[in-house]
């Protein structure tokens, strides 16, 4: 079983407290209720507390549960639904504030521990902060850390310039808004470049802008005309401009087609057109597609 993250499980065995659940590989029906626990063939198993049972549930049954551990500190499983998983980032609210750490809502009805000491500034009861979840090695706890620069870094990339990613707001800095890229890397939304709000623990679709010296990567949440359009997508908007605004070709036409006009694969193709399109440069439709703004290059 996996802690901090999601378990297909099967129910061994009812008790007054809940229902015992563990992995079976063979045939469900063979589970059985009526030997002693500490000989049952089938193991203990992990609790699901009586709260989360349900009269439907048999003997047998497969569940989809998240497995942590209760106040207590034993390992138990819950049908509800977390707001993070291991090794994820999210944003967190805080539920409250202690002598050891901070507490957050991450959906379940133990909140998640942040110790002092994973705080990369003390924590405030209300606000809400970006979490990465951990299992802590000498605890075995599940852990929460604010300090997301200590588990991101650029030493190696998963993006490239222009490309569009998945923003996460995190941190505020005299620059601007730092955000994690596509859960991967970390790049820097400039605050004299925003023409709208962010706040940590805000999403946002953005683009790769600039890849500068040791991998430090510009961010932007706008297209900005050619100088933000793959080279693909430019490839197809000069065809346009210089086609009266249209042309006969879509994501439905045939690979080879696609090839011997724009020299590209169907996969490039379909990307480049659907970049065009997010950034409202062109119109989709059953005959192709077609040119909206003109003086775009």
């Amino acid at each position: 079983m996996e802690l901090g993250e999601y378990n297909k499980l099967h129910i061994l065995r009812f008790r007054s407290n809940g229902c015992y659940l563990g992995k079976y590989e063979g045939d469900p029906s063979e589970i059985t209720d009526d030997v002693d626990p500490s000989e049952n063939p089938f193991g203990e198993g992990v609790l699901l507390p009586q709260r989360y049972v349900k009269d439907t549930m048999k003997l047998g049954d497969e569940l989809t549960v998240f497995i942590y551990t209760d106040s207590e500190d034993r390992i138990v499983a819950t049908t509800e639904k977390p707001k993070i998983l291991l090794h994820e980032f999210a944003p967190l609210r805080v539920k409250s504030v202690t002598a050891v750490g901070a507490f957050m809502d991450w959906g379940l009805q133990k909140d998640l521990f942040v110790p002092y000491a994973e705080q990369a500034k003390k924590l405030e009861e209300g606000n809400t902060n970006v979490i990465f979840l951990y299992l802590d090695a000498e605890t075995e706890r599940l852990v929460g850390t604010t300090k997301i620069d200590n588990v991101l870094d650029n030493e190696e990339l998963i993006v490239e310039e222009k490309e569009e990613v998945k923003l996460l707001i995190y941190k505020e800095t005299p620059l601007g808004y730092k955000a994690i890229i596509n859960d991967e890397n970390v790049g820097l939304l400039y605050r004299t470049e925003l023409n709208r709000q962010v706040r940590i623990g805000d999403y946002h679709t953005g683009y790769i802008k600039k890849i500068r010296e040791l991998n430090k990567i510009d961010l932007t949440l706008d297209i900005q005309g050619s100088e933000i359009i793959e080279p693909s997508a430019k490839s197809i908007l000069v065809r346009l401009q210089s086609d009266t605004g249209f042309l006969p070709f879509n994501d439905k036409s045939h690979p080879d087609d696609i090839r011997d006009e724009f020299n590209m694969s169907k996969k490039t193709f379909k990307k480049a057109i659907g970049s065009l399109y997010k950034a409202k440069h062109i119109e989709i439709k059953e005959d192709g597609i077609y040119l909206i703004v003109e003086d775009i290059l």
